[in-house]
């Protein structure tokens, strides 16, 4: 065995390097940036469309569910506003009464 492992590290030492990384020709960087932004919009487009899919299939599953899209809230589910915040002035004020009284 130990023969065959010095047999074939005596080939591999013997052969030239190989370089897999030779470009036929040099892009230009914008042009590098564009194929980038392509390929990136490629995936993303891909992506939705499995997305869209898969969330189809899951919603079909669903029986008796209604679509998940929420039109507008009524109005008994709205946020109440918060009062407006008071100034530390007034708030001293109040804490002075209350320790008065």
């Amino acid at each position: 065995m130990q023969a065959l492992q010095v047999a074939a590290l005596c080939l591999l030492m013997a052969l030239e390097p190989v370089n897999c990384q030779q470009a036929r020709g040099n892009l230009q960087p914008w042009m590098q940036g564009l194929i980038a932004v392509a390929v990136f919009l490629a995936l993303v487009a891909i992506a939705f469309a499995v997305n869209k899919y898969w969330c189809q299939e899951k919603e079909a599953c669903l029986p008796g569910r209604a679509s998940f899209r929420v039109l507008a809230a009524p109005s008994s589910q709205k946020k109440k506003k918060k009062p407006p915040s008071r100034s530390a002035a007034a708030i001293r004020r109040n804490v002075l009464r209350s320790e008065r009284e």
